[in-house]
């Protein structure tokens, strides 16, 4: 309503603001904690995928940090929201990267059995979109 309408925010709700982009952030990390920690990175993991998973934890936990540190501004609502979206744009584009880059050496290896497709997704510990959950 404030951004419509063009009314400046008081300090309480420029604080509430960051503290929710902050505590969203943070509830994500914890969620990702719970079903990914122990599992990526894993033990067959090439050493180079090690490190990008490590980076990408790391990236991660502060980039969930951060909101809580973002500026307050002069009481405008604008600047804050667009700086919160554009962090989380950021962080989803870091991420989809490092997805990207993993697909070629965590996602994807060729099998050499018959009947099964070179292509096809692993369904354990290598796999990093089921991370050891079989698909349905």
């Amino acid at each position: 309503k404030a951004a419509a309408e063009g009314e400046i925010l008081d300090v309480f709700s420029r604080r509430l603001l960051n503290v929710s982009v902050g505590s969203s952030m943070l509830l994500l990390f914890g969620i990702r904690c719970c079903h990914y920690a122990g599992r990526l990175p894993g033990e067959s993991h090439p050493p180079h995928a090690k490190l990008i998973m490590w980076i990408w934890w790391a990236v991660f936990a502060v980039g969930s940090v951060c909101p809580f540190a973002f500026p307050h501004w002069d009481g405008h609502p604008i600047p804050p929201l667009a700086v919160s979206s554009v962090w989380l744009l950021v962080l989803c584009i870091v991420e989809t990267s490092f997805t990207h880059v993993l697909d070629k050496d965590v996602a994807i290896k060729p099998h050499h059995k018959e009947g099964i497709d070179e292509h096809t997704p692993l369904q354990g510990e290598g796999s990093l979109y089921t991370a050891g959950h079989q698909s349905s």
